[in-house]
């Protein structure tokens, strides 16, 4: 009994240890105009093919001191909304007089289709609209034919 038991616990050590995560860390990034940002970035984390985190930042360029400080007044009347929002977390830091970086955190895990969906981050005729699965491949695709170079860590 005892040597079944010795056993079943180097058993279930070894699986434990042999176990390898299918998570990944996936990189998107453009160095050119995209939207309204000179650069930007995409980092998608992922299990298998399941999306469940993207973060994302990009450079805001403005002409002027004065255009920057027109933009940050409307951000920050919007940053508390969005925020409050289940699974969203944006911020921006100020680079310069005349430029921004725009942060975003999305937990595809926490945030509720209708934010998925407000957010643009899944479409209201996605066939995993029901279980809020976003593909890894897919996105990579998407965001490749739009010009982003992809790589995965």
């Amino acid at each position: 009994m005892k040597k079944v038991l010795v056993l079943c616990i180097l058993t279930a050590f070894l699986t434990g240890c042999g176990n390898k995560s299918n998570s990944s860390v996936t990189e998107c990034t453009m160095d050119k105009q995209y939207s309204a940002y000179t650069t930007s970035k995409q980092t998608l984390e992922s299990e298998g093919d399941i999306v469940k985190v993207i973060l994302f930042e990009g450079i805001i360029d403005y002409s002027s001191k004065e255009q920057l400080e027109s933009a940050i007044v409307q951000i920050d009347a919007a940053i508390e909304s969005v925020n409050s929002l289940d699974g969203v977390e944006v911020s921006y830091e100020k680079l310069s007089d005349t430029s921004i970086k725009d942060k975003a955190r999305y937990d595809l895990e926490s945030a509720s289709i209708s934010t998925l969906q407000q957010l643009g981050l899944l479409s209201s005729d996605d066939a995993a609209k029901e279980t809020k699965l976003i593909s890894l491949k897919k996105s990579v695709t998407a965001l490749e034919s739009s010009g982003f170079t992809c790589k995965t860590k």
